[in-house]
């Protein structure tokens, strides 16, 4: 017995360094990656869509921003009492939720913007395009997505806005 033990354990370490010995050639030849910290350039090929087929170098997105004061269009959706208090204000409020135009698709009613952006029920029915400085955009901490996909923000700090820029999405009447 002792004799098959001890032809077992050899039997394990020949194994073993053989397991060994094909991981570090494997790291020899493998292609070189950037040091950690250090960001590799990026191929032709892998630019303009995310892994899951998104685009995220649009021109009017908050990624394709060169400096944090470059202006971004964003669009704010809320119901006809949001929008009778942003009207009177004349700002977003800090912490104002808002999208990208490009997040919701052309032609899209209430319902499916509520659903997009999980808004509550009427929450879709009046919405607000205005720009500001990529610096005042942070990302919820719920994340940067709707589970319907779209990306969102949130303001760092009030915007002053044109009350009369107010639109409707289409099939809504008018109001």
């Amino acid at each position: 017995m002792p004799g098959s033990l001890t032809a077992l354990r050899a039997l394990l370490c020949l194994v073993f360094a053989f397991l060994l010995a094909g991981t570090r050639a494997e790291a020899f030849f493998a292609e070189h990656q950037p040091a950690p910290g250090i960001l590799a350039t990026a191929a032709p090929e892998s630019t303009g869509q995310n892994y899951d087929g998104s685009p995220y170098d649009a021109p009017d997105s908050l990624i394709a921003a060169k400096s944090a004061d470059e202006l971004i269009t964003v669009r704010s959706y809320t119901n006809a009492l949001g929008k009778e208090g942003i009207s009177s204000s004349g700002a977003m409020r800090a912490d104002s939720w808002v999208t990208l135009p490009n997040q919701i698709p052309a032609r899209s009613g209430h319902l499916q913007i509520e659903k997009i952006l999980e808004i509550q029920p009427g929450r879709g029915s009046h919405y607000l395009d205005f720009q500001v400085p990529a610096s005042n955009l942070r990302i919820p901490a719920n994340g940067s997505t709707t589970s319907g996909g779209a990306l969102q923000f949130q303001l760092n700090n009030p915007v002053p806005i044109n009350p009369s820029t107010f639109l409707r999405p289409p099939g809504r009447p008018g109001g």
